[in-house]
Formats: structure tokens, sequence, C-alpha cells
């Protein structure tokens, strides 16, 4: 569930997710040069930092499917920090 245009909700299924990742891993093989999994020799990560959406998990998925590991970098809203100063 995402919010979309004129802040409705949106909802993607796991067929959509399956979808729109294979899509983005064929563009990112194709377009971009990412290896195929064929091609991967073991020990190839790819660092994420962007907040947490759906395309974060579409990449993250895209990226799993072309065999690479994903490490997802999080980062804090200096709000939240301010809210909640004793957490971190």
């Amino acid at each position: 569930m995402s919010l979309g245009p004129g802040n409705a909700l949106t909802w993607l299924a796991f067929g959509d997710l399956h979808r729109l990742s294979l899509s983005l891993a064929k563009m990112l093989e194709r377009d971009m040069g990412f290896p195929d999994i064929s091609c991967l020799s073991p020990g190839k990560i790819i660092a994420l930092l962007c907040p947490s959406s759906e395309e974060l998990l579409i990449t993250w998925l895209a990226l799993v499917k072309s065999g690479y590991g994903v490490l997802l970098i999080a980062f804090v809203s200096p709000l939240y920090t301010i809210v909640f100063p004793n957490i971190l």
C-alpha cells in the first residue's frame, strides 16, 4: 500500500511486485550492464539508501532476482530524532 497521485491509496499484489521487479531486473541487466546471476562471482553486494517505499521494495526484489546481495541502509529522519531523542 502506498500513496498515489492526490494522496489516494494504491495497492500492490504479490503478482504486481513480481512483475514490476522482474521488469526492473531485466532493464538493469539490459540497459545498465548488470550481469545476470549466471555471470556472478560470490560476494556481489549493492547498497541501497532510500526511504521505505514501494520503489525500495521493487528495487530490492529486482536486485535479488539478478543475483545480488543487497545491503539496505536506513536513514533516520531528523524529526524522528527530535521527537524521540532517548531512543537513539
